[in-house]
């Protein structure tokens, strides 16, 4: 077995783009403002057909997420494969971290040759 230590993703593959997604910590550095979504409405096409209109707020001083919903209207990225229905995660206890998952979604199509999927949340 060939071991990998102390190579970097690159040198084990060299297809592989590395990208620095952090920076060194140094004692006493102010955290850095964190980027945010600017609160509003959006309209995602599907790749093949249909809308994802999805609706982002704000917590009360505008420094995070509070909440994400989105609704599909016959969307699809794919040939075949279509979603309909809403999605919504709200933060509960921002200080926990704690969000909250609802789903009213149906999904249909082909997955695969010859097979029929059809999958329905609530």
């Amino acid at each position: 077995m060939r071991s990998n230590v102390g190579q970097t993703l690159s040198s084990v593959n060299p297809s592989i783009t590395v990208e620095r997604r952090s920076h060194p910590y140094v004692p006493g550095t102010p955290i850095p403002a964190r980027a945010v979504i600017p609160e509003g409405n959006y309209t995602l096409s599907g790749a093949v057909s249909g809308t994802a209109k999805v609706s982002i707020t704000h917590n009360a001083d505008h420094s995070a997420i509070a909440t994400v919903a989105v609704t599909y209207d016959n969307h699809s990225d794919e040939r075949d494969v279509i979603f309909n229905g809403t999605e919504r995660v709200t933060q509960t206890r921002p200080a926990l971290t704690e969000w909250q998952l609802t789903t009213r979604l149906r999904t249909s199509g082909m997955i695969g040759p010859r097979r029929c999927v059809r999958f329905q949340s609530s």
